[in-house]
């Protein structure tokens, strides 16, 4: 069963779309990859080379270490800064499209002006599959799917390089504490996309036969051995990236009315301090707890309607939170967060 009729016009047995086969038309022919809509688009030049990935490795380091170099003040001794201002009015953008991007991936009917207009929303809660491996390496489900739920282990050793890199120049020399503090900060930034990588293997749809398929990838059944390879790995990922880590913060959160004296715990945990005002040190985790909600919607319940219901009271509860505890450090935070939402 296709969730697009576009995609499976019916008619003749195994007749899909252009350049699509398998079951539910759920794969692509040589040379094309699969869209966030469901279609199967040519790989271009840039995607064969792989130019993206290798501009990715070679750019990012720069664009951290000015990061790294700005943000590198003591959130105790300066004032909240314009460039400080900027993060966080950034990292609630982020949020804000990968909460809008889950939802317009779940919702089952989506008004045609708005799901066009906002079409790219979903491929931000989904950041390993722009990556576009099959177009230039030829890879099993299963090769691929362990590749992409490896992603945030991948941030974790760029991080650990340019540390290790940087220490041969002295002017370029980077913080232990502030890389990992910059390290945390875009975990937490792209938490809902982890969450959803982690889940992925589990957020199914059913068939008329009672058989279900991986709404991301449909040719994928839960009972094949391609599905069940997957299931150690991805159950290893949910408790590293979403139980470890949360651990992790709730940890560091305890312990900072003790240690906030401490400059390298500052530095380490900053990006859980920076915009939020004192009494809601905390707030960072109802961020994590509702990315993880939304991550659950299609593993928990399969009826659009419930998905819904499920959507509408956790982000009402979380738009309530925000009223209730005024957890930004600044008005144009604060307002900006309940725009959004």
């Amino acid at each position: 069963l296709c969730k697009d009729a576009m995609i499976c016009p019916g008619n003749a047995i195994g007749m899909c779309a252009d350049n699509a086969y398998g079951i539910a038309c759920g794969f692509c022919e040589v040379g094309f990859y699969r869209q966030i809509d469901g279609f199967c688009q040519e790989c271009n030049a840039a995607f064969r080379a792989p130019l993206v990935p290798v501009l990715f490795v070679l750019g990012a380091p720069c664009a951290l270490i000015i990061i790294m170099k700005f943000g590198a003040q003591d959130i105790s001794k300066t004032k909240f800064s314009t460039f400080n201002e900027l993060l966080g009015i950034m990292y609630v953008s982020i949020v804000f499209i990968q909460t809008l991007g889950t939802n317009l991936s779940i919702l089952p009917d989506v008004p045609g002006v708005l799901n066009s207009s906002l079409a790219w929303t979903p491929a931000i809660s989904d950041i390993s599959s722009q990556f576009r491996l099959q177009c230039f390496m030829r890879m099993s489900f299963s090769s691929e799917f362990a590749l992409k739920l490896l992603a945030p282990l991948y941030g974790g050793l760029l991080f650990l390089a340019m540390y290790w890199v940087s220490k041969c120049c002295k002017k370029l020399a980077l913080d232990r504490d502030i890389v990992i503090g910059t390290y945390g900060s875009f975990f937490v930034a792209f938490f809902i996309s982890i969450s959803n990588l982690s889940l992925k293997l589990f957020q199914t749809y059913g068939h008329p036969n009672g058989e279900r398929s991986m709404i991301s990838e449909p040719a994928v059944i839960t009972s094949s051995e391609m599905w069940l390879s997957m299931v150690a790995g991805t159950t290893m990922a949910i408790l590293l990236y979403c139980a470890g880590a949360t651990a992790s913060i709730v940890y560091a959160l305890y312990n900072a009315p003790t240690f906030y004296k401490d400059p390298g715990f500052r530095k380490r945990w900053k990006f859980l301090f920076l915009s939020v005002r004192p009494s809601t040190y905390w707030w960072i985790t109802a961020s994590m707890v509702k990315a993880f909600f939304l991550s659950l919607t299609t593993v928990a319940f399969q009826r659009p309607m419930a998905q819904t219901i499920w959507l509408g009271s956790g982000l009402m509860l979380y738009f309530f939170a925000v009223f209730w505890f005024l957890p930004w450090r600044t008005a144009t935070l604060l307002w900006l967060d309940v725009a959004l939402h």
